[in-house]
C-alpha cells in the first residue's frame, strides 16, 4: 500500500508526514525539511547500546536514547521509538506496547522534533507564549508540570491570543530575542480543561485525545492560522515560573528581575536536547543561551501561587509589567 504524505508546519519549516498529526497547520508551497513515516512493523528494541536515560523524580525512564552512526533512536518506553537519520532527514515512527498513532504522533511533535532541531544548532525550550493585545509578546518558561499550558490557556480566553503551548524556538539577532511558535494547540489535564472552558466553548474549539496513554487533551482553537502567524515574533519579556504553594492571595503574585546567573539555568534545563553526550551540541547550546541572556530582552521571574482563582492577579501582574504602571 502507497502512504502519500501529509505536509504540515511546525516551528518555520515544513514537515511531510504518512499519518495525521492534528493540531498542526498544513504547509503548502514549501519544501519539506523533514519526513516522518508511520511504521507499526515493530522497533528492534535491543540491537541498540542505549547510552542516556531521562529519568522522573521518581527515577523513572521517560526516555531514552542511543546513536548509530549519523543516525539516532528515541525510546520512549513501552509508548514509542523513533529512528533519526540526519543524512537523510528522515524519521520513522514506531509504536510500541498498546500505543496507536495519537501517542506516536504526540511524541514526535512534542518532543522528538524539537530535540531534532535542536540538534541541528536552533535553541528549543520548554516555553509558553501569548501576545498582548497591542501586539507585544510574553513567553513563559519552566519545566513540564509549572502551569505553562494553564497559563497559556487563561491569557488566550482573556484577549492574548496564544502563539505556542509548550515549546518556542529562540533566535537571537543583533541583541533582539525573537520566538518562533510551534503549533496553535493546547494540551491540558482534564480539571485545567474543565476550569478554563464550559460548556458553551464546544462550538469555538475541538478537543481531542492528546495520547492513548494520558487524560490530557489537545485544545484544537477554532482560528485561522496563517503564515504569517509562524513568522519569528521580538519576545518583549521572558518570565522564569516559579509557582509557590496554595494557600495564597493576589499578593503573592510577583514579578522580579531574574539574576543572570539564574537565567542561564534556567534555559539550559528548560533546553529540548538530543545528544547530552557531545560535547559539541552542549557547547552549542551554552554558546546560543548565553547570547540570549546577554541581549537586550528583560528575563523576570514570575511568582505565583498553583491555584486557578489566582490566574486572573497573574495576568494583571503581566499587564502591569507591560505597562509600567506598577513596580513588581
Amino acid at each position: 500500500m502507497t502512504f502519500f504524505p501529509r505536509y504540515y508546519r511546525i516551528f518555520d519549516i515544513c514537515i511531510g508526514s504518512t499519518f495525521p498529526l492534528h493540531g498542526l497547520e498544513p504547509c503548502e508551497g514549501k519544501e519539506a525539511k523533514l519526513h516522518v513515516e508511520f511504521t507499526p512493523d515493530g522497533f528492534e528494541e535491543d540491537r541498540y547500546e542505549w547510552l542516556h536515560s531521562w529519568r522522573a523524580e521518581d527515577q523513572k525512564v521517560l526516555l531514552d536514547y542511543a546513536r548509530v552512526d549519523s543516525a539516532y533512536v528515541l525510546r520512549f518506553p513501552s509508548l514509542a521509538g523513533f529512528l533519526i537519520d540526519f543524512n537523510q532527514m528522515q524519521v520513522w515512527c514506531y509504536p510500541l506496547g498498546s500505543s496507536g498513532q495519537n501517542t506516536v504522533a504526540h511524541l514526535l511533535v512534542d518532543q522528538v522534533i524539537p530535540r531534532i532541531l535542536s540538534h541541528l544548532g536552533r535553541v528549543t525550550m520548554h516555553a509558553s507564549a501569548v501576545q498582548s493585545p497591542d501586539g507585544r509578546i510574553a513567553a513563559f518558561l519552566g519545566p513540564s508540570g509549572q502551569g505553562k499550558s494553564t497559563l497559556a490557556a487563561f491569557f488566550h480566553n482573556e484577549g492574548w491570543p496564544l502563539l505556542s503551548d509548550d515549546c518556542l524556538l529562540f533566535e537571537e539577532k543583533q541583541g533582539r530575542v525573537v520566538g518562533i511558535p510551534a503549533y496553535p494547540s493546547l494540551r491540558l489535564w482534564a480539571d485545567s480543561q474543565e476550569e478554563l472552558y464550559t460548556k458553551d466553548d464546544s462550538g469555538l474549539h475541538e478537543f481531542k485525545p492528546m495520547a492513548e496513554y494520558s487524560d490530557k487533551k489537545q485544545v484544537i482553537l477554532r482560528t485561522k492560522f496563517t503564515c504569517a502567524d509562524f513568522v519569528p515574533k521580538e519576545i518583549a519579556a521572558l518570565f522564569l515560573l516559579n509557582t509557590i504553594g496554595e494557600e495564597s492571595d493576589a499578593g503573592d503574585v510577583f514579578i522580579s528581575p531574574a539574576p543572570g546567573a539564574e537565567a542561564i539555568i534556567s534555559m539550559m534545563k528548560s533546553l529540548f536536547a538530543l545528544d547530552v553526550i557531545s560535547s559539541g551540541a552542549a557547547e552549542n547550546n551554552f554558546e546560543l543561551i548565553g547570547k540570549i541572556a546577554q541581549s537586550n530582552l528583560p528575563i523576570n521571574q514570575l511568582t505565583f501561587p498553583r491555584e486557578y482563582k489566582n490566574l486572573p492577579y497573574v495576568l494583571q501582574a503581566v499587564k502591569h509589567y507591560f505597562d509600567g504602571s506598577r513596580p513588581y
